[in-house]
């Protein structure tokens, strides 16, 4: 489990600041302080609390001596984008299928097949033609006039309609 944090250590300041109206040890002691905090809180750094530790270091040619040191700790929240862009670790997906199988439910969770773009068919779908016209005869009243054809002629008589009948085409 990672911490929503990231943590910056670095050392209390030791020495007063000197400015201007700023006239006791202490005055001064507590500037560099404030000046220190006012710097990391400009980076986003949030103070979390100060530390003394014990620090072994070198004293002489031969011995150690342990030092105490004073330590102001900081944290602020980490970039949550950037830490998920590095956790991102993307797979291959599985070949998808071709047909699907005339086979029980696909449970929850499960790949579903898929199948490829549907292509448009290479010639325009056949239409039924109209059902032929039948000869008017002398119970029918008015006679309508007939279609025209492409050139712009009339088909005229019962031979267009039987040329109808049998190609299903009123071409002649």
């Amino acid at each position: 489990m990672t911490s929503g944090y990231e943590y910056k250590v670095v050392p209390a300041p030791t020495r007063g600041v000197k400015a201007r109206g700023v006239k006791t040890p202490e005055a001064r002691f507590a500037l560099a302080v404030e000046t220190l905090m006012n710097e990391m809180a400009a980076e986003c750094w949030e103070f979390l609390r100060s530390e003394t530790l014990p620090s072994e270091e070198r004293a002489g040619l031969a011995s150690t001596a342990t030092q105490w040191r004073t330590v102001m700790v900081f944290r602020r929240p980490r970039d949550v984008e950037e830490e998920e862009a590095e956790a991102f670790h993307p797979r291959l997906l599985d070949t998808p299928f071709t047909e699907i199988s005339a086979g029980p439910a696909f449970a929850p969770g499960a790949a579903l097949p898929v199948t490829g773009p549907q292509e448009p068919p290479l010639t325009a779908p056949h239409v039924a033609s109209a059902p032929a016209v039948p000869a008017s005869g002398p119970d029918d009243g008015p006679e309508a006039p007939a279609p025209a054809d492409q050139d712009g002629g009339h088909q005229a008589g019962p031979e267009g309609a039987q040329r109808e009948e049998e190609t299903g085409t009123a071409r002649p």
